[in-house]
């Protein structure tokens, strides 16, 4: 078994999910903020994904000395991740942005008549709101 190492070319890729921004101030942030930090963070995650499954499926593609050149891998690289921005911030994407944010925001703090309430998970397959 192999572990997983955060690759390099990944590096910039991640320090540039807001991640953290969803929980730096969390309190001091309106609903809308939140919601928006949220769904880009999804769709980066999404992008991040799509780049791993690119970079799989060219590792397992079979090579040519023929089409080979300098920088090819750099190329290569730089080719996927931005095919894997475009499909993650464009439509649907790969629906995985959908199912995150779906899954994330039932999670959030929900301002309902001026008061927050939390949702908390019920340690089953369901969220229950605390009251």
């Amino acid at each position: 078994m192999s572990s997983f190492t955060a690759s390099p070319d990944m590096t910039n890729m991640i320090s540039k999910t807001p991640l953290t921004e969803i929980n730096k101030g969390y309190g001091k942030k309106t609903a809308e903020d939140q919601e928006k930090s949220l769904r880009k963070a999804c769709a980066d995650f999404e992008s991040i994904f799509g780049y791993y499954l690119l970079k799989s499926m060219r590792a397992v593609t079979p090579s040519s000395p023929l089409l080979s050149f300098p920088g090819k891998d750099v190329y290569n690289m730089m080719l996927d991740q931005k095919i894997a921005e475009d499909l993650s911030h464009k439509g649907h994407g790969l629906g995985l942005k959908d199912m995150l944010y779906r899954q994330f925001s039932r999670s959030m703090t929900v301002n309902e008549q001026g008061t927050d309430k939390q949702f908390r998970s019920t340690g089953k397959a369901g969220l229950v709101r605390n009251d």
